[in-house]
Order: C-alpha cells, then sequence, then structure tokens
C-alpha cells in the first residue's frame, strides 16, 4: 500500500549573525522520516522549540525544507508547488482570529480558495459554501459575518470551513486548539473526528496536550531539540514508552493537575 504522505529525511537549518558580519547555521530540525496513512491521525509532541512546529510548516508549505523531500500519494511534493499545497494539504493555525482576514465578510473568505482553485460556476461555489458552514456547525447567516462578530468557538468552525473546503486530502493543525476553553476545545476536536470520519481526511497535529492527543492520534511523535525521539502508536507510547522524555510528555497535564490538587489540600 501506498502512503499518503511520506516524509523522507527533510530537515531545516536557519542561518543567524553571530557577531559583526558573522553568521552562524542553526539546526531547527534533524533530519527524519516518517509516513502517515488515509484516514490517519499523527500527533507531534514536544516542548517549546522542540520542532514540532517547523514539521507542521514544512508539509503545509509554509517553509522549504533544507534537505529531504516529501511525497504525496507517491508523487515528488515540489516545495513551490503551492498549487498543488492549497487543494490537498491545509493548516489551521494557532490563534483563529488574527489568521482570519478582520476586512472580509466569512462568506467572501470561504469563497477565495473555491474562486482560484475550482472550476465551480459562482452559484456552485456559493452552494458549497453553505454546505461547508453547515457541516462545522454554523449557520447560513454567519455567510454575512466578519470574523470579531463570531465567538472563538465559531472562529475556529470557519478556520476548519476554511480548511476543509476544498477536500483536502490532509490537514495540519498546529497548536490549533490550544487556547480554546476546555468545553469549547472538547466540541471541536469531537467535529474534528466526525469530520475525518465523514471525509477520510488525514490529520497532523503539533501538541503539547496529552489530553488532546490521546483522545485523536493513531500515532505519536515526539520531538526533543529538533530530533525525533520516539516515533510509534498511541497505544504502544502510552503503555511502554522507551524515553523519559515521552514519558514525561505524556503524563505532564496528569501531573499538573495532581499537583495543583495537593498544593490546594496544603
Amino acid at each position: 500500500m501506498t502512503n499518503l504522505l511520506e516524509v523522507k529525511n527533510i530537515s531545516k537549518y536557519y542561518r543567524a549573525k553571530n557577531g559583526w558580519l558573522k553568521q552562524r547555521r542553526i539546526c531547527a530540525l534533524q533530519p527524519l522520516s516518517f509516513s502517515i496513512q488515509r484516514g490517519e491521525t499523527i500527533a507531534i509532541m514536544g516542548e517549546t522549540g522542540s520542532g514540532k512546529s517547523t514539521i507542521a510548516r514544512l508539509i503545509a508549505g509554509a517553509e522549504t525544507p533544507s534537505s529531504g523531500e516529501i511525497y504525496l500519494n507517491g508523487e515528488l511534493l515540489n516545495p513551490h508547488d503551492y498549487q498543488t499545497r492549497c487543494r490537498e494539504i491545509r493548516m489551521i493555525f494557532q490563534d483563529s482570529l488574527s489568521s482570519l482576514n478582520s476586512q472580509l465578510t466569512i462568506g467572501r473568505q470561504l469563497l477565495e480558495p473555491l474562486k482560484f482553485n475550482s472550476g465551480c460556476t459562482h452559484a456552485e461555489q456559493l452552494e458549497r459554501v453553505y454546505v461547508i458552514l453547515q457541516k462545522v456547525g454554523l449557520l447560513p447567516d454567519h455567510f454575512h459575518f466578519y470574523p470579531h462578530m463570531l465567538s472563538s468557538g465559531q472562529q475556529q468552525r470557519v478556520c476548519i470551513a476554511r480548511a476543509i473546503i476544498l477536500e483536502p486530502q490532509i490537514i495540519v493543525a498546529d497548536e490549533a486548539f490550544a487556547s480554546l476553553d476546555p468545553s469549547i476545545r472538547a466540541q471541536i476536536i469531537n467535529l474534528i473526528l466526525d469530520l475525518q470520519e465523514d471525509m477520510g481526511i488525514s490529520f497532523i497535529f503539533a501538541s503539547h496536550s496529552p489530553e488532546i492527543v490521546k483522545h485523536v492520534a493513531d500515532k505519536i511523535l515526539i520531538m526533543h531539540r529538533g530530533k525525533m525521539i520516539e516515533f510509534d502508536s498511541t497505544q504502544a507510547l502510552l503503555t511502554n514508552p522507551k524515553e523519559q522524555i515521552s514519558k514525561n510528555l505524556l503524563q505532564s497535564e496528569q501531573l499538573n493537575k495532581a499537583l495543583k490538587h495537593t498544593t490546594t489540600q496544603e
């Protein structure tokens, strides 16, 4: 079976000035490889600066790898083939409000991808937008709303609508749900799971939350200082993580709750 997405030895280095006219090479991501199947969800976990967001941006095409290759359905994905990436790999960002255009209505923002990436008539585009609004739990009237008129949960639903409107094969989410209230976050995650079952989309989550990861991920990739530490099924890493870093990441939220409860009792 051909992997939906195959990442082969991608790396990322930056050049930074170090004193007068001197530059040094900074490694943000050491070469790593992994693959994802259709309808599968991979979570990328790691502390701040571990490289998880770099992986997300490289896959989505927001950045170009320093080395390595990415294959989609067995075909080499050119780093500068933005049209293919726009159709097949969509991204959901952490801050939903800032990722939306405050000057455009929700309807216009959802129509734009269709205008540039589909051969549909305007009437067909409008129909598609209304269908997608309903699919993510919004109303037809929201077509005419501006982003600031929506709640944070509704804004995130718009971002999800924008991500799925071209029926992509992969959605990359970079800490997309971290800032939401727990009740709203649960609703959005359930929406994502429903959409995945309905549309067969594969998801790649960059997250630091073990609770989210345990709930949605089929596999987990653990990052530390730009290096892949472990990559295995969620069940395997939950029951038998090989590295202490993995144990800390997968238990951190529970430990924090326990420590907070202990402190309160004292």
